[in-house]
């Protein structure tokens, strides 16, 4: 099974260049990383007994009870979610030395409570202790003990995952179980749902962002004052129909969500149609970042999915999406719209294009102006004049 799908079957253990690695932040098979790893550990001034819990800890899940690796790979799917893992290095003034700390949490929202004490529950049959439980103002907060850390960071990289965008470990890979645990967490987490109001039509989606390179941000910076979008938060959006070719083939290769690129491929070992794109640019006084989406659209991978149990219709709230509302008369479709037309221009050009950044896509302009998505086409390229009954219609949709 790991030998045919995983991606990291080719890379053999640095240690001994036989068995394929468990992890890309310490690149070793299970043996030689429980050998290698005291070494490690006694370098950054750990303790002893710590050192031992440690050892322990991994001989368990990955030698003496293999079906650990379940709850273990759902754990590392919690903190790729709603998680954090990060470490902060401080002087002990008791015994005169240089120590790091770890910080393993996961924090859902007050509203997923049952979340917060399942991955407590996870924690517990995983390390024998149970972490605490802190409700915060706005989520709920779950801390894991610092010597926690030492495990996971043999496995993802510590801090912010915009900036370090993890992979998932290879270990994952290795069973079908295995990915189905990281896949339920993940999608507990990050994933929604959204259907179209008068349409049956679910439609399961993920996003994430990631850190967009150096030189890209130089480009994006001269286009802020361009096609941007504002929110709430002072966050500017550009979307990728507003960027250049060349800008989008860039962050397409070089700012790639390695989470979501492995998820695809989980999601196509398990034979379920998705779509993975580049949806915007996030501007923020801090940072900028790039935003990936995957999206499930079609009912047989969603009830795949429930039939798996990587995810629970019942227990997922659903985001009724409205249609545009249009107040243009009802007309039989492939009739030709009476009345006078209007030549393009690009007074028209500049409409449709802010009518696109108000419902998102040109298949929700068409379905407004009760038009064929190809109409659309014609109208703005200028190979066929606008009707003035939808050129009304246009101006109220991209004033609304």
């Amino acid at each position: 099974m790991f030998e045919q799908f995983s991606p990291y079957h080719k890379t053999r253990c640095l240690l001994c260049r036989q068995k394929p690695i468990v992890s890309l932040v310490e690149p070793y098979c299970t043996e030689c990383l429980i050998k290698i790893l005291p070494r490690k550990l006694k370098h950054l001034r750990c303790r002893r007994d710590t050192i031992e819990w440690v050892i322990a800890t991994l001989t368990k899940i990955f030698l003496e009870r293999l079906k650990l690796q379940n709850l273990f790979s759902e754990l590392i799917g919690h903190i790729v979610g709603d998680g954090s893992f990060e470490f902060f290095d401080y002087y002990d003034e008791k015994y005169h030395m240089k120590r790091r700390y770890y910080s393993v949490r996961y924090t859902p929202g007050l509203d997923k409570a049952e979340d917060a004490r399942h991955f407590a529950n996870l924690h517990k049959s995983l390390f024998g202790f149970e972490p605490k439980i802190y409700p915060r103002a706005k989520n709920i907060e779950v801390c894991s003990r610092h010597r926690v850390g030492h495990i996971i960071h043999c496995f993802l990289p510590p801090g912010r995952k915009t900036v370090t965008n993890p992979r998932i470990p290879p270990f994952i890979y290795n069973s079908d179980d295995n990915m189905i645990g990281f896949l339920k967490a993940i999608f507990k987490d990050e994933g929604y749902l959204y259907q179209y109001e008068g349409t049956e039509d679910l439609n399961l989606e993920i996003d994430m962002n990631t850190s967009v390179p150096e030189r890209i941000k130089e480009e994006v910076a001269t286009l802020l004052n361009v096609d941007c979008h504002k929110n709430t938060k002072d966050m500017n959006y550009i979307y990728k129909h507003n960027l250049p070719i060349k800008l989008i083939k860039k962050i397409e290769t070089r700012s790639r969500c390695n989470v979501l690129d492995d998820i695809s491929r989980i999601l196509m070992h398990l034979e379920i149609d998705h779509i993975l794109r580049f949806e915007r640019i996030n501007i923020n006084k801090n940072s900028i970042t790039a935003t990936w989406i995957l999206s499930i659209g079609q009912k047989e991978g969603i009830r795949r999915l429930q039939r798996l149990g990587v995810i629970n219709l019942n227990e997922m709230k659903v985001n009724v999406v409205k249609y545009p509302s249009s107040k243009m008369g009802i007309r039989r479709p492939g009739m030709k719209i009476p009345g006078d037309r209007v030549p393009t221009s690009k007074d028209i050009v500049d409409l449709f294009e802010k009518a696109r950044d108000k419902v998102k896509s040109w298949k929700n302009v068409a379905i407004a102006l009760k038009v064929h998505p190809k109409m659309v086409y014609r109208y703005r390229k200028g190979t066929s004049s606008v009707p003035v009954i939808v050129y009304n219609e246009l101006k109220r949709l991209a004033t609304m």
